[in-house]
């Protein structure tokens, strides 16, 4: 859970399609956490995209910073 005085940066995301995403389609993204370091704030969240069959659509891993708000 975070703090309500903390944001969250983005240093870098990698994505990969692997099919087509059409007008109309339902796609679901569900992210997980994957790794943390405590001492220096930083997340590595993968997240990945579903079609409305349950097919994956988009992997992509993303690391953050927690920065605190001053």
């Amino acid at each position: 859970k975070l703090a309500p005085d903390c944001c969250v940066i983005y240093l870098s995301q990698s994505l990969r399609f692997l099919r087509p995403v059409k007008i109309g389609e339902t796609i679901r993204a569900v992210a997980e956490v994957k790794g943390t370091d405590a001492q220096k704030r930083i997340i590595t969240v993968q997240t990945d995209c579903f079609n409305q069959n349950g097919e994956p659509v988009v992997k992509g891993e993303a690391v953050v910073l927690l920065d605190p708000i001053s």
